[in-house]
């Protein structure tokens, strides 16, 4: 319900800023994206990520949280940067600067630290039964 109600926000706020671009006095469609706004192709696959991948996607990303402890959860939603990070280095060959490399470390150690139970088992981790300790 959560997860359809941040959609549904999104989709407002992103369908607002739209329209306030487009009254603007160079905020035509044609003026944004030319070459696009007559092309029934281009926008049937905005409509078709949106739509499918994104949805599809945040879906997906909630239904597989549901099954896991709240802490281990947000870390590894947190890490989705560090992953478009990797994917991009290895396809498309960009550099990672030390910073990237740095804060891509620091979410793996988070990773680790939430997973294993870290320092004296403050925050997340797991009791003797392979529960979360909070219930």
């Amino acid at each position: 319900e959560i997860q359809a109600a941040k959609n549904v926000a999104l989709a407002a706020l992103l369908f607002c800023w739209f329209g306030a671009e487009a009254g603007t006095a160079s905020g035509s469609i044609a003026a944004q994206w030319p070459g696009l706004a007559d092309d029934q192709g281009a926008w049937l696959l905005v409509g078709c990520s949106a739509l499918g991948c994104e949805l599809l996607g945040d879906l997906l990303q909630a239904l597989g949280a549901k099954g896991m402890p709240a802490t281990e959860a947000n870390v590894l939603l947190s890490s989705e940067p560090l992953w478009a990070a990797l994917l991009t280095s290895a396809m498309l060959h960009e550099r990672l600067t030390a910073t990237e490399w740095a804060g891509g470390a620091v979410l793996v150690l988070a990773g680790v630290i939430a997973t294993t139970g870290g320092a004296s088992g403050a925050g997340g981790g797991r009791d003797g039964n392979g529960d979360a300790g909070v219930r």
